[in-house]
């Protein structure tokens, strides 16, 4: 249904860091000029907090990232390229001041008036679909009000004329004949050829149309005249495979990265490098020959070669078992002296301080290579000290179950500091689920080394800090209101549900992932059923004219507890701005959307932010 993704622009659940405001000197920039821009906050950022700036350019299909660290203020250059600006604030690991979702950005100006494709980008901003601004709300109110000054100002352009009638086929303010026809009547007008992004667009509009030999046509013409562009580039990979030997993939593949090694999504391209020559043995032992066709290795592809030797059936079959040790051990040790040169891979929209948090998380997984062969070769002394190097490296990446091997392995040698070192980080990342505090709960009550004291310290502190994150997350913009239908065909209105805290579960009769959840709201709302403060609810939106019997069914066919109602004017995916299943959304007790939780979450972790949403609200 959301066809204004593809046409507008080319996502682990994360805790925002404590929330600030940065302050612009300037907020109506002039290109040429510097602003200055200061990070108000209560938290100490000195040495520790990066402001992180996207420079969106007409020349590229990819914004450019700078970061800068923050100490008093920052004076950030408006480069002549840049017509839009997005902001956001990290740590050193990684966590994001995201704004509270809405993150901060400035559309350049030149001589007093804001330059062509600023809006167009903002508007792009607010879909939160891409790396830079992932944790964005998303915003469809927004998008059109940017879209709608783009046209304002620039009446002519391409990409935002066929960016607002896809967004207005979204909110289905016209049918999709109407919709063709815009279409069809803006790629009839003028399109630079020269210009990649209005192609790109032209080319994902006619697809949408059906209309593949006029896309492909129009495609293959702009490869032609510019054989070094995103779109050429994209082409090739799409043909590499088109060969008749090996050894011509493997020479293809090679020019490909030499060529495109900084290129977004290059990892699962180096990888496809490993799996060509995971065949056989043979092919694996021609695998050092064919490396050194490559002028630039990065350390993830080490490890991708390490782990083939550890975990494909068919090689392993035809090697010794110290044939698999040596081989694990030497490309995973490649790997780890290789990790500073990731940094030559960095892509453009991505800023140092990010890529390092990427490089530590590949640090993390080549410990963990070699943890698996340790295990496998039960050698568990060299098993602990690689699983903890794989925590410390990365601590907030890792499961609950890998804590639980690390703290069995740091118990079995009674290494003391070790076991309260992986019992801190695991709360400290909120790694622990009901299994993990079993365990740990068990190991501490037969260890005569640690008191329960250490632990309940470990745990109040922690939620603490989870708290003061999720406060830190609340929003307060939009207010829910309207009328909705009842299952038995009368309607309900929304107001009426003030004075409650209530936790929306937004779906669809026809939505597969929603049934992981309906037994899970199922538990809320039993929890919850006798709270006169708090309200466990269902809505169905886009549903078909058979929308009654639809939700009947649904709630019939899982055993739905909890009351349901119908949408199907488009309020509530605008109100909670929903652009997939399932939205969950934490409403206060003045029906202000205060919470949106996006996608499908395991039980637990979605039982603790209900109940701590809940806590704090209440």
């Amino acid at each position: 249904m959301y066809r204004i993704i593809p046409l507008l622009a080319v996502i682990v659940f994360s805790m925002p860091i404590y929330a600030g405001n940065l302050v612009f000197n300037n907020e109506k920039p002039e290109t040429g000029a510097r602003v200055s821009i200061t990070y108000e906050t209560n938290e100490s950022v000195l040495d520790s907090h990066f402001l992180v700036a996207y420079h969106f350019r007409d020349t590229q299909l990819f914004p450019t990232a700078e970061a800068y660290l923050l100490n008093e203020s920052v004076r950030l250059f408006i480069d002549s390229r840049d017509n839009f600006i997005l902001f956001k604030v990290i740590n050193k690991y990684g966590d994001i001041d995201n704004n509270k979702g809405n993150y901060w950005d400035l559309v350049v100006h030149r001589k007093g008036t804001p330059v062509r494709n600023g809006y167009l980008n903002k508007a792009i901003s607010y879909l939160g679909s891409t790396g830079e601004n992932y944790t964005r709300i998303p915003n469809y109110d927004s998008i059109k009000v940017a879209l709608e000054k783009e046209l304002e100002l620039y009446s002519d352009n391409f990409r935002a004329k066929l960016a607002y009638e896809t967004l207005k086929l979204d909110f289905k303010l016209i049918k999709f004949q109407e919709y063709s026809e815009k279409l069809r009547e803006i790629l009839n007008t003028r399109i630079d050829i020269n210009d990649e992004l209005s192609i790109t667009a032209a080319v994902k509009a006619l697809n949408s149309l059906n209309e593949k030999d006029k896309a492909n046509d129009l495609e293959q013409q702009f490869i032609k005249e510019h054989p070094k562009s995103e779109m050429s580039k994209n082409r090739k990979l799409e043909e590499l495979g088109n060969v008749n030997s090996f050894e011509e993939f493997i020479n293809n593949l090679s020019e490909y990265l030499n060529e495109n090694y900084n290129k977004r999504d290059i990892e699962s391209v180096y990888n496809s490098f490993v799996f060509a020559h995971s065949q056989s043995k043979e092919l694996m032992d021609k695998l050092d020959q064919n490396l050194k066709k490559l002028n630039r290795i990065p350390a993830y592809l080490y490890n991708e070669i390490a782990l083939t030797y550890l975990e494909d059936e068919d090689i392993k079959d035809e090697l010794t078992q110290k044939e698999i040790f040596d081989n694990v051990i030497r490309y995973s040790n490649m790997g780890l002296s290789k990790l500073d040169s990731l940094y030559g891979f960095k892509p453009i929209d991505v800023s140092y301080p990010e890529w390092k948090v990427y490089i530590s998380k590949n640090e993390s997984e080549l410990y963990l290579t070699q943890f698996k062969l340790h295990l496998i070769t039960k050698d568990s002394i060299n098993a602990l000290s690689s699983v903890v190097k794989a925590i410390d490296a990365a601590p907030y990446q890792m499961n609950s179950t890998l804590y639980t091997e690390a703290l069995e392995l740091a118990n079995k040698y009674n290494k003391t500091n070790q076991i309260k070192s992986i019992i801190e980080n695991a709360y400290k990342n909120n790694i622990v689920d009901s299994d993990l505090e079993k365990f740990i709960l068990n190991l501490i009550s037969t260890n005569n080394s640690i008191d329960i004291s250490f632990l309940n310290n470990v745990i109040e502190s922690s939620k603490k800090t989870k708290l003061e994150k999720l406060k830190n997350s609340l929003t307060k913009e939009t207010q829910l209101s309207g009328f909705v239908q009842n299952t038995d065909g009368t309607f309900a209105d929304l107001d009426k549900l003030k004075g409650k805290v209530k936790v929306i579960l937004i779906g669809s009769s026809w939505c597969d992932v929603c049934t992981e959840v309906y037994p899970i709201f199922n538990q809320l709302y039993s929890q919850f059923k006798d709270d006169k403060n708090v309200s466990i609810i269902g809505i169905s939106i886009w549903e078909d004219d058979k929308a009654l019997e639809s939700v009947k069914d649904m709630i019939t066919d899982f055993s739905i507890e909890y009351p349901n109602y119908i949408d199907n004017t488009d309020l509530i995916p605008r109100k909670f701005n929903v652009f997939g299943f399932p939205t969950i959304v934490i409403v206060d007790q003045d029906n202000y959307i205060r919470y949106t939780i996006r996608g499908y979450k395991n039980r637990e972790v979605l039982i603790d932010l209900v109940n701590d949403f809940v806590r704090i609200l209440d």
